[in-house]
């Protein structure tokens, strides 16, 4: 699962002669022929402080092809029925976890604003429905600015009130919770999906107990799990208010795809994966995947807690004397942390940004193959 990096976003860079060094070696590399689907997709988008990126993969490709944003399946209300898809999921018996279990579901399944796949997040929107991006907008817009300010005050004033518990079920907290619903009915998703964020993460902090005393440490994982659950409900009661079900059909691949996981250090794997990139791209269709970032698109002094992220390859093309340094097949990979997302010209990394198209990055196939670990294979049909 995937504990997404925020975006850094900041003035892209200048590179007017760089189309001197991605000379089109189509000709000569027939393996590697020139695949551009970014004219078919929508513009970059940028998921802001919540971490569902996997929401935003999986959208891009259920949204593939589909002009028109009144058509769009939002990212939102994807990651939303990410979390009660997980819970509808959940094992039967909680309390029967071991400990090490009881933190792969902290980490990996509590909040899916806070981390997930996009093959997961494909299921419940086939299972639960989709909802119109226009009934629940993803991104942030001009009048959220207001909005914000006074939600955070209002949160704030929950966080501060000494007579709510740890139980969000109590009156004290349904107060609050009531409240803010009923003053900001109309805000959009990335705010609430903050506020997810810092209290999955501040019960997370606090459920691990001593690791020498399992007994303990599971109690607290078990608690850490029904509170953020809880504030799960509320964003699921949310989007039952104000989701506008998609009518159009979802795409004849989703009853039929797969996802498969790749080991960096199993070559067949490896292998298999690449083999099926360029089928799917050859056949016109993008591929979602999950990956580390750390020496890909981040460096490894930023924070290790947004090591994963999920992301569309969209594209494919040979290049030489790329800006770092490489020459061989790259990948187009759509990225969801904006347009203004780039990667500076003095920092080296695998992947490299340019102003062609602005928010994706290019990897080379062997580069990026080290750090992909998941990925949805779709089996798109005429």
């Amino acid at each position: 699962m995937l504990l997404t990096a925020l975006a850094a976003c900041g003035k892209g860079h200048t590179a007017s002669n760089l189309s001197a060094h991605l000379n089109d070696l189509d000709a000569d590399h027939p393996e590697c022929g020139a695949v551009d689907l970014s004219p078919k997709t929508a513009p970059v988008r940028n998921q802001g402080p919540a971490g569902d990126c996997y929401a935003y993969a999986a959208t891009e490709l259920l949204n593939f092809g589909v002009k028109s944003k009144s058509k769009w399946i939002s990212a939102s209300a994807t990651a939303v029925e990410y979390n009660t898809y997980l819970k509808e999921h959940a094992p039967p018996n909680p309390a029967k976890l071991s400990p090490e279990q009881t933190q792969d579901i902290l980490v990996n399944d509590v909040g899916g604003m806070v981390g997930g796949t996009a093959a997961t997040a494909i299921k419940a929107v086939n299972e639960l429905g989709a909802c119109s991006e226009m009934s629940f907008p993803s991104e942030k817009g001009d009048i959220e600015a207001y909005n914000l300010r006074n939600l955070k005050n209002s949160y704030d004033d929950w966080k501060k009130d000494s007579g709510c518990s740890t139980d969000l079920t109590d009156p004290c907290n349904q107060k609050h919770i009531t409240s803010i619903m009923t003053q900001f009915k109309d805000i959009y998703a990335s705010t609430l999906f903050s506020i997810k964020n810092e209290k999955a993460r501040a019960a997370y902090s606090t459920a691990i107990g001593d690791e020498n005393q399992p007994d303990s440490y599971l109690g607290k994982g078990i608690a850490a799990l029904k509170i953020s659950a809880g504030f799960d409900d509320f964003l699921q009661q949310f989007l039952n208010k104000v989701c506008i079900k998609s009518t159009a059909p979802l795409p004849t691949w989703v009853s039929t795809f797969q996802s498969t996981k790749i080991k960096a250090d199993d070559p067949e794997a490896v292998q298999a994966a690449a083999s099926d990139f360029d089928a799917i791209l050859n056949q016109g269709y993008p591929i979602a995947m999950s990956f580390k970032t750390t020496g890909l698109i981040k460096t490894g002094d930023q924070l290790q807690e947004h090591s994963n992220h999920a992301a569309v390859i969209m594209g494919r093309k040979y290049m030489a004397n790329t800006p770092n340094g490489k020459t061989g097949c790259f990948y187009l990979v759509k990225n969801s942390w904006g347009i203004n997302w780039h990667i500076p010209l003095n920092v080296h990394l695998d992947a490299f940004t340019e102003d062609s198209h602005p928010g994706y990055f290019w990897a080379e196939k062997t580069d990026l193959q080290k750090y992909v670990y998941e990925y949805v294979k779709t089996t798109p049909q005429p």
